[in-house]
């Protein structure tokens, strides 16, 4: 069961890559047309992403505790409040990714596709709250 599970992580996640086009880097392309299937490259291609796409994330984030500072989503106290609550929940959603993504690694079996499993999980869910970020913003 587990290689049947496996084997479909892997056609997904080809399939994902394939497409790999917004919000990733076009390094990102790049790197995965050169890593060839070899699961070591793969891990490396997904972890220098992740650093662009966590950087971008935090961007997003500080744009975001900003925007809230600047009043313009309700008067003072709420505004206070959705800062507490933004800072709240962006820590309980890195403990949540870090250990979502400990299970990724764990479930894909062990072997050298647990790192790429693990690093796209990071790379995906960061990317996925940037985007919930930025959705929250007010211009954008």
């Amino acid at each position: 069961m587990k290689r049947w599970l496996t084997a479909i992580g892997i056609c997904l996640l080809i399939g994902s890559w394939a497409n790999a086009k917004e919000p990733y880097s076009p390094e990102y392309s790049k790197c995965l047309e050169h890593a060839d299937g070899n699961d070591f490259n793969s891990r490396d291609c997904n972890s220098s992403e992740f650093e662009i796409q966590d950087g971008l994330l935090n961007q997003k984030y500080q744009k975001l505790l900003k925007a809230v500072e600047e009043g313009g989503y309700g008067d003072e106290q709420t505004d206070t409040r959705l800062k507490k609550d933004i800072r709240a929940a962006q820590r309980l959603w890195v403990q949540f990714r870090d250990k979502n993504c400990e299970v990724h690694y764990l479930a894909a079996g062990g072997g050298t596709y647990s790192a790429v499993a693990g690093t796209y999980c990071m790379l995906e869910m960061t990317v996925q709250r940037a985007k919930e970020l930025k959705d929250l913003l007010p211009s954008e």
